[in-house]
């Protein structure tokens, strides 16, 4: 079996090209299943499926001429990595029970906080003004049904 050298440019951009393609496909589907007229929940999923289309054809037009190869992770990265992604399903699971604001508020806390030069209080307000502002937009701005947890907000 031939091995694909992603190091060459175009050969990374038409692979990138067909991985949107195929997101664009799939955001058309769920667009198409979830219509109900332009006011409807399947407008957003056929926005997305535009933006992927677009982003196709900009790697098709103007693909990379080299691309350098990445270097590995260090201890550190992959530690941060690996705290998002845990930090991520805690999240998902606590969502019910802790209510949108305040699980929100804990991820991003804790996202923040594994990023290099972030303070404990820096993260902790950040949190606070994204899953604040994240709230209000969503449950006031566009009324969207949020879990309220057992806190009730």
């Amino acid at each position: 079996m031939k091995r694909i050298d992603c190091t060459r440019g175009p050969t990374l951009s038409r692979l990138l090209g067909l991985v949107s393609l195929a997101l664009a496909v799939t955001c058309f589907r769920e667009g198409h299943r979830l219509w109900t007229g332009w006011a409807g929940s399947g407008v957003m999923p056929g926005l997305v499926g535009v933006l992927y289309v677009v982003l196709a054809i900009g790697f098709a037009v103007f693909p990379a001429k080299d691309t350098p190869r990445a270097a590995p992770l260090e201890k550190t990265q992959r530690r941060g990595i690996v705290t998002i992604v845990v930090a991520f399903a805690v999240y998902l699971a606590l969502i019910q029970t802790l209510g949108f604001l305040l699980s929100t508020w804990a991820f991003l806390f804790v996202a923040t906080r594994v990023m290099p030069g972030s303070t404990t209080i820096g993260a902790f307000l950040w949190a606070g003004a994204l899953s604040s502002g994240s709230h209000l937009l969503f449950r006031v701005g566009l009324g969207t049904a949020l879990p309220p947890g057992r806190f009730g907000f």
